[in-house]
């Protein structure tokens, strides 16, 4: 589906935005990208502004190797390697054809199909007026899977990584995280981010604890 259907939208659509506003709508959102300054600076280092598709292969290879470390045994993080796929992803992030991922390109061209991608599913009738009230009801559920029997039962050999998840992601904490999502393009990529930047500090604690 990705090649197929997502990345066909994505180029079709993508010289049809209009950039200069919606780069203005980002800068007025304050859009950080944190975990994509997050991934530059593991992959390439702090003082990197690009790194070559080929490293950000070998880098993406080598978290997700982190990542099934901090994961439960029986929890299996299956991806077969698909290099047409991979080939078709650097092509739709290297607008400028200069075969190398930097920070802002990155960043801007993100959100540009972030905002395509929200406006297909609200078109489609996938993302609808209610769902800022389903999206609320998330402060809720999460604290209560987190406090579910099966997840204490994981939670008894890693305490610490509990008190990070409560500490991060409590009821009050979630509330201001979830409330008022505009269902527009707009607001849903300005959740997104949001959303994506508080996982990125998560990871970021519980790479530095662990």
């Amino acid at each position: 589906m990705m090649k197929t259907v997502v990345i066909p939208i994505m180029k079709n659509w993508y010289p049809l935005l209009n950039h200069e506003l919606m780069h203005q709508e980002m800068e007025d959102d304050q859009i950080q990208m944190k975990f994509v300054d997050r991934y530059f600076d593991f992959c390439a280092g702090e003082e990197n502004k690009k790194m070559s598709f080929e490293d950000e292969g070998k880098c993406s290879e080598k978290v997700k190797e982190i990542v099934a470390d901090y994961l439960p045994d029986d929890f299996y993080l299956v991806e077969q390697h698909d290099q047409e796929l991979v080939d078709q992803l650097n092509e739709l992030f290297d607008v400028d054809q200069d075969g190398y991922l930097s920070r802002s390109e990155f960043k801007k061209v993100f959100y540009c199909y972030l905002r395509i991608g929200f406006q297909k599913l609200i078109d489609s009738g996938i993302v609808q007026d209610d769902v800022s009230s389903a999206i609320s009801s998330l402060a809720t559920k999460i604290p209560e899977i987190m406090n579910s029997d099966e997840a204490k039962s994981y939670f008894e050999e890693h305490r610490r990584l509990y008190q990070i998840l409560q500490m991060r992601f409590n009821k009050v904490r979630l509330e201001n995280l979830f409330k008022n999502v505009e269902p527009t393009s707009r607001g849903m990529t300005k959740f997104y981010v949001k959303l994506m930047d508080e996982f990125s500090d998560f990871a970021a604690e519980v790479y530095q604890d662990y």
